[in-house]
């Protein structure tokens, strides 16, 4: 996809030529060939959709983000509720309340490389963390995950005290263990 004038276009190899994308305004991604991530201006509101070749809309445009990580994709419809989830086919997958999914080193200032693990937080705001395969490697337990700069694989993790008056420290490994 190309802007040319602030429209959206497509190169369409077959016939060699640009074929306009009305109503779109951003290519943001291609996920896998043919398939792109594209953002289209609704009112005041930017919203992001998955188009199959520039022509069939497989997932709609009603949401604020689509984040792709390979073997699934998180959408969004609305900050503080919950993220719905897309296999590597984008059907909907999830079966659970996830309001919250970062990459575990997402805004770490760090060069140690972690493995592909996630945070993810409940209605509750309670943490847990997932890997690639969403699975589970921990309950949704924990206030806070962050990376063990110090040691990698490593997370500390906090649990406030039953009367909440502070927190409870604590390690745990890439599998969700507490160490």
């Amino acid at each position: 996809c190309f802007q040319i004038d602030e429209k959206l276009h497509w190169h369409d190899k077959k016939n060699n030529n640009l074929v306009l994308l009305p109503g779109y305004s951003n290519y943001l991604e291609t996920v896998k060939p043919g398939y792109d991530i594209l953002e289209k201006i609704s009112g005041e509101t930017t919203l992001e959709g998955l188009m199959k070749n520039q022509k069939e809309i497989i997932i709609p445009f009603e949401y604020i983000y689509i984040e792709n990580y390979g073997k699934f994709l998180v959408a969004k419809k609305e900050f503080g509720k919950k993220v719905d989830i897309f296999d590597e086919n984008f059907k909907k997958i999830q079966n659970h309340e996830i309001h919250i999914l970062h990459l575990v080193d997402h805004d770490t200032p760090t060069t140690i490389p972690f493995p592909k693990l996630f945070t993810v937080a409940n209605s509750a705001n309670k943490r847990a963390l997932m890997n690639l395969d969403l699975q589970f490697l921990t309950p949704f337990k924990y206030e806070f995950i962050t990376p063990f700069l110090e040691i990698n694989n490593y997370y500390i993790v906090g649990m406030r005290k039953e009367n909440g008056s502070n927190y409870l420290f604590g390690l745990i490994n890439e599998k969700g263990e507490e160490v």
